[in-house]
């Protein structure tokens, strides 16, 4: 495994065992393959989980790099993490395979491990566009880490505008357009809770559960 994706994982698992408190085994779904249509993850219904197995589906780098986005469901809460592109891909092609995991509703947190295009990218696309920006859990991110992604998610846009545009295409047109504008990206960026390294947050709510603990 590439040393900035081991990195990110181990991250990301951090993250994952500091919300909920990681203890039972972990069943995975099926890799992802290649193409869309033939990615088909195992769901199971609320009244067939396990409470404590941890259930992982891959909705992205899964057997390829690029596009991290993980969905991790352990007593009945579910957590994605990261929410990225797929670096040699574009348009929708380069999303995760959003459609192959939970409602977006459903979602309870995302935490983004960092900034890079292929570990966060895709995070206004899911929060603003899914289902009609159904979205309506907490994200949490570092400092550096909201910080630089505006930085690079705005640049992100503008290249891909170029792009478009060289090829003789545009929204106009309806043929492609940038993912998401420079409105949904503030948009996107507004929901996100900033946390610092080694910070506890404490989040209560109908049903328990909490970030830390």
């Amino acid at each position: 495994m590439h040393a900035r994706s081991l990195t990110a994982w181990r991250i990301s698992c951090f993250f994952f065992s500091w919300y909920v408190g990681l203890r039972g085994p972990v069943v995975a779904a099926p890799s992802m393959a290649y193409k869309r249509s033939h990615y088909h993850p195992t769901r199971l219904s609320s009244n067939e989980e396990d409470e404590d197995t941890v259930y992982f589906t891959p909705l992205g780098a899964a057997k390829e790099v690029g596009r991290s986005c993980l969905i991790l469901r352990y007593k009945g809460r579910t957590i994605m993490l990261d929410c990225g592109i797929h670096p040699g891909r574009t348009g929708d092609d380069a999303l995760p395979f959003f459609d192959s995991g939970p409602d977006a509703e459903e979602i309870d947190i995302i935490l983004i491990s960092h900034f890079h295009l292929d570990h966060a990218a895709s995070l206004p696309y899911f929060t603003e566009k899914v289902q009609g920006g159904a979205f309506k859990g907490r994200i949490f991110a570092t400092h550096p880490t909201k910080a630089i992604m505006r930085l690079m998610l705005q640049n992100h846009i503008r290249t891909d505008s170029v792009r478009l545009a060289a090829d003789g295409t545009s929204a106009d047109e309806g043929v492609e357009a940038p993912l998401y504008t420079e409105e949904e990206l503030q948009a996107c960026l507004d929901k996100i809770e900033v946390i610092d390294f080694q910070q506890v947050r404490d989040e209560r709510r109908e049903g328990g559960g909490r970030l830390g603990g």
